[in-house]
């Protein structure tokens, strides 16, 4: 219902132009209250963005509290609310009840399509999508995922569970895997094989807003059933059971308090590339020397850490990261360069791990008194604080 009114709001101002869904709504990390993040199929003007925007906010009774304010940003973002009945019985006055669904209204973003269906294909390993869940109620009950307020977006913490979990091989890196397809008379795929090739596929995609900086977009992403079956086979996630969720979200917590280096490391999803020194080159457009400094770095952060998806805060890196050694830096699987948690604060990245760390010792105590693990009903008991005494 959202989707369609906003689909005719966009055509009665911008014929022809399309809307896709995009983000947590459809990327399998979100849940019944995410925000509905939408872009459309062309980049209008900025004048046609103020049409479209008036619009919505004088002849759309539906839509209420626009924000125009981003507008003017690097990715223009339109912001709004949707007003749709609810299938329950009217209140006690008469009137139907409503619900109320924020959307984000972007410009055409080919990235954030492709990035969608990435995290889609780590959602479908069921230990990454239900340690997501528990980590939103914690984040949420204590309000530590509002960037505006220079804490971690969601974003950044689905990044965070996909690197953790590729940590402790549980999830592999699908931007350096590859199929092996068979394929009969007919030209159909009739069997897959995953395998990491020497030299992982690359599918350029020119950066719209950083003219200097082509992303390499390529992962692995099942295109039929038996590419989806060998997938399946791969994450092995008919093994998955409350007691595994519980073990793996205690440890993400552990990992982040006290194994993960944030002054050092960087969180990423993604096996060292020259991506960074395709950057780095590009943007600053010094000498092939510096641009050699830049693959070395590369070379160096590849030796000697425990996880292949750990990457080196190092000074020949882009500026985001190497200036933020007193807090977490977090690497966008595509645009590299870009650092997710850009806006986190020093004394919000304190709060976030003083609740990890609590939540860690809570957890750490339950199991002790009850002689045994955590499953996922009795993580969401303490961390909701419902735990029986």
């Amino acid at each position: 219902a959202v989707y369609k009114q906003v689909c005719l709001a966009v055509d009665h101002v911008l014929p022809g132009v399309g809307v896709r869904v995009f983000g947590s709504s459809v990327n399998g990390f979100g849940t019944a209250g995410s925000d509905l993040d939408l872009s459309l199929t062309a980049t209008p003007t900025s004048t046609q963005l103020t049409n479209l925007a008036a619009y919505i906010e004088d002849q759309v009774p539906t839509m209420s509290n626009l924000d125009s304010s981003r507008l003017t940003a690097r990715i223009p973002i339109l912001k709004f609310d949707v007003a749709i009945p609810v299938a329950v019985p009217v209140n006690s006055n008469g009137t139907q009840q409503q619900r109320v669904i924020q959307v984000d209204l972007s410009p055409s973003n080919t990235l954030a399509q492709i990035n969608t269906k990435l995290l889609h294909t780590y959602s479908l390993h069921p230990m990454a999508s239900s340690i997501m869940l528990l980590l939103k109620r914690l984040v949420r009950k204590y309000n530590v995922n509002n960037p505006s307020e220079g804490s971690l977006s969601t974003y950044a913490y689905v990044l965070m569970v996909i690197h953790y979990l590729q940590t402790v091989n549980v999830l592999p890196d699908l931007q350096s895997l590859a199929y092996l397809r068979q394929t009969d008379a007919h030209g159909n795929v009739c069997s897959a094989q995953i395998v990491r090739p020497n030299t992982p596929p690359h599918v350029p995609l020119q950066h719209p807003h950083s003219p200097h900086y082509v992303c390499n977009v390529y992962f692995l992403c099942p295109n039929n059933r038996v590419e989806y079956d060998a997938l399946m086979k791969l994450y092995g996630a008919s093994n998955v059971s409350a007691s595994d969720v519980g073990f793996h979200f205690v440890n993400f917590l552990y990992y982040f308090v006290n194994q993960f280096d944030y002054r050092r490391d960087v969180v990423s999803i993604t096996k060292n590339d020259p991506d960074f020194a395709n950057y780095a080159v590009a943007a600053t457009m010094q000498a092939q020397t510096q641009a050699q400094q830049a693959v070395d770095c590369n070379d160096a952060a590849a030796v000697g850490l425990a996880g292949y998806a750990k990457l080196l805060k190092c000074e020949h890196w882009p500026e985001s990261f190497t200036t933020k050694h007193n807090t977490l830096s977090v690497a966008d699987p595509l645009e590299k360069f870009y650092d997710v948690s850009h806006v986190l604060k020093n004394s919000q990245w304190f709060r976030i791990r003083k609740v990890f760390a609590e939540a860690l010792e809570r957890l750490c105590s339950y199991g002790t008194d009850s002689r045994g693990g955590c499953d996922v009903k009795s993580v969401v008991q303490v961390l909701l604080g419902t735990e029986e005494s």
